[in-house]
């Protein structure tokens, strides 16, 4: 089940939001990012350059959580 990723430590809710955006899961995928940028998550610092999440990109959800991080929109 991928929310056992979410047991390993750090990096496990970028992760977790990496693999339900290959799938698809939009919402899944966003929530899980807002618990990175939460939890500080290290990954978080790449959300505006990680091509594993292009589909996410027109999402105002995600726009929100980059601006959250004070990264470039």
């Amino acid at each position: 089940e991928l929310e056992a990723l979410t047991s390993r430590g750090d990096g496990a809710f970028s992760h977790l939001a990496l693999a339900h955006t290959a799938l698809g899961n939009r919402d899944r995928a966003l929530e899980a990012l807002a618990t990175a940028v939460e939890r500080c998550e290290g990954d978080t610092a790449y959300l505006a350059v990680e091509p594993a999440f292009d589909a996410l990109r027109e999402d105002a959800r995600f726009l929100a959580l980059l601006q959250r991080l004070r990264l470039p929109v």
